[in-house]
């Protein structure tokens, strides 16, 4: 229930941020064509329901921090291009430097749209990149799953794929080709799941697989068909004129009644990152206890200090 009030509060709160800065592109424009009512260097500031919709945004990770930063980038050129229209003081501002604030300004507000777009998108469980449904319809289907296997003891089986270094990867990326990695990664996850199975956008580059009526070999078997159709359509992005090939690796388990979903996820991403940087890599998760985990992250510990 939190997440969805969270989701919900992001979304109404996109709009007014919108609605504020159509008022105060008003405002500019007023002044801009009557320049002769208003005081040499009058300035509107930008609303601060922007910055405020940011933290929120931030605190609830409705947003990549790619996108957030792309976002404050834009603001901040409107700013600019805002200011050096005031600067032009009781005279009419250059022909560019109109062009300019608003070509701005409806960059900015076209982004927002987007997003608010995607947010609704979101909400309904649905991821707006991939297609792919969303961390949010997941959390409430796989507890319906683990549910159904208390129940009447019906298999599932877990997937967790990850694009290999891709916090290193995208920095050599754009938005908009980090976008068509993401939705190359999702086409290939849809053909390889059945028509009875979910398939989930979990994390920036993370993706997870729920297999119905499928143990950890189905998993496995679903691993090697996603592996097949990456060799066979590789998912490829050109810096500087050379193409780039970008790997996943995988993690498959079982879960068992009793178990809770996030923490075995957790403990699957915890396996998956510690083989990051090898690249094209299948994990076979064995749920161990709490005590077993420490025990064993302590040894190793121990081993690293006497290596060092």
């Amino acid at each position: 229930m939190p997440l969805a009030y969270d989701y919900d509060n992001t979304l109404k709160s996109i709009g007014p941020v919108i609605d504020e800065h159509e008022q105060w592109f008003d405002q500019v424009m007023r002044r801009t064509v009557y320049p002769e009512l208003y005081e040499a260097g009058t300035q509107f500031p930008l609303p601060a329901s922007f910055e405020r919709w940011v933290a929120e945004a931030q605190k609830n990770d409705f947003i990549e921090e790619i996108t957030i930063n792309a976002l404050r980038q834009m603001h901040g050129d409107l700013d600019h291009a805002a200011r050096a229209l005031g600067a032009a003081g009781q005279k009419r501002p250059p022909t560019n430097a109109f062009d300019q604030f608003v070509n701005r300004y409806e960059d900015f507000i076209v982004r927002m749209r987007r997003i608010e777009r995607d947010a609704a998108q979101a909400d309904s469980g649905i991821d707006s990149v991939t297609g792919l449904r969303s961390k949010k319809a997941m959390d409430k289907d796989l507890e319906r799953e683990l549910e159904r296997r208390s129940r009447r003891g019906m298999p599932f089986c877990l997937v967790v794929a990850r694009l290999d270094n891709f916090h290193a990867v995208r920095e050599a990326m754009d938005e908009a080709q980090i976008r068509t990695v993401l939705e190359k990664a999702s086409v290939l996850i849809k053909r390889c799941v059945r028509s009875f199975d979910d398939a989930y956008r979990s994390g920036e580059a993370e993706f997870v697989m729920a297999l119905k009526h499928s143990d950890v070999a189905g998993g496995t078997a679903a691993i090697n068909r996603l592996r097949g159709y990456l060799e066979e359509d590789p998912i490829i992005f050109n810096k500087d004129g050379q193409n780039f090939s970008i790997t996943m690796s995988y993690c498959a388990s079982e879960p068992m009644p009793g178990d809770v979903i996030e923490t075995l996820l957790t403990n699957m991403r915890q396996d998956l990152s510690a083989y990051e940087g090898t690249g094209d890599q299948t994990l076979e998760y064995a749920e161990q206890s709490p005590l077993e985990r420490f025990v064993n992250l302590m040894g190793d510990d121990d081993a690293e200090k006497a290596s060092s």
